[in-house]
């Protein structure tokens, strides 16, 4: 049993909505090294490093969550907040995908029912992401 409600109305601060986005989010989708690719949440998460694997099912993120950033971020969806896309990076050493930024947001939006959410991602790591991970 789920410890929270689906929401409809996922808001992420890209296309139509970007001016929702913060200054810094702006800037990463405005910088040319860097394009937006949707992903499938899960599936992104399955490849990243471990100690940034969080888990989608467990309500707080699980082992290596951070504080209640996962029920921070589902609240202020469930407010009618707007969220900036994480970002991602391939890491060649690793063989993994690794986050600067926001992955407790992609937990969040996966509880709330999205399968799919808008990541940031270096061009140097797009062809990697679109080998290995499903994208639209």
């Amino acid at each position: 049993m789920r410890a929270f409600e689906l929401f409809e109305n996922i808001a992420w601060a890209v296309g139509k909505d970007k001016e929702h986005a913060s200054n810094t989010a702006k800037n990463d989708l405005l910088d040319p090294d860097n394009e937006l690719v949707w992903v499938e949440i899960k599936d992104l998460f399955d490849k990243t490093e471990e100690q940034q694997r969080l888990d989608v099912e467990d309500p707080v993120g699980g082992r290596y969550s951070i504080g209640n950033r996962v029920e921070r971020a589902r609240d202020y969806w469930q407010e009618g907040g707007y969220m900036d896309p994480p970002l991602v990076g391939w890491n060649d050493y690793k063989q993994t995908f690794n986050f600067t930024d926001g992955r407790h947001r992609l937990v969040a939006a996966y509880q709330l029912g999205e399968r799919w959410a808008p990541v940031i991602v270096d061009r140097e790591s797009v062809e990697k992401l679109r080998e290995l991970v499903r994208t639209k």
